[in-house]
């Protein structure tokens, strides 16, 4: 259930959480959704929280939706937390129950710097989700220019679907920058 422990990772109450963890609070506390105290603090941006559950908890453990820490720090672009967890192991490679995996959910919001630094960690551009979008086809459908060129110039293929099945001005504009790339 919402345990204090959970209320102390979401809030960054890193204090509070270590006293709660040093008196036998369970470090595997989950919610009604299975959101675990990492997720509570990643999605929540509590760094010190995270920092303080990395090297404790199963990194990559995921709540009901098959969602990871590292899913939805990426949802918010918070480098500092999207860092922490890659450094201490989490799978930038990780599908949740859609097949969605972090770098979709970076170029979902527009989050330039995660969607290079998980390129960079080695996330899969060729991937699909369980409707057969890849990362490209998720930027360009949200009309994240900057990130198209990204994934374009990092070897992200199937921009022709990508622009089939975006906004026409979107389509223009990564069609150019796919034919600019040699």
């Amino acid at each position: 259930g919402y345990t204090p422990s959970m209320v102390a990772s979401e809030t960054g109450q890193d204090k509070t959480l270590g006293c709660l963890l040093e008196n036998g609070a369970g470090v595997d506390a989950v919610d009604a959704v299975g959101t675990t105290l990492l997720q509570a603090a990643a999605s929540a941006s509590q760094l010190a929280c995270v920092s303080m559950l990395v090297s404790r908890v199963n990194i990559d453990q995921r709540d009901s939706r098959g969602d990871s820490a590292l899913l939805w720090a990426c949802s918010r672009g918070d480098m500092k937390i999207i860092g922490a967890l890659v450094e201490h192991g989490a799978s930038v490679n990780l599908k949740n129950n859609a097949g969605a995996k972090p770098i979709y959910d970076a170029c979902y919001n527009g989050h330039y710097e995660a969607v290079d630094y998980l390129i960079q960690r080695g996330a899969s551009l060729s991937a699909q989700n369980n409707n057969g979008d890849t990362a490209l086809h998720i930027a360009v459908s949200f009309s994240q220019l900057s990130i198209v060129d990204s994934l374009i110039r990092a070897g992200a293929h199937g921009v022709a679907r990508a622009c089939a099945r975006a906004h026409v001005g979107v389509h223009h504009r990564a069609w150019a920058c796919a034919n600019t790339r040699g």
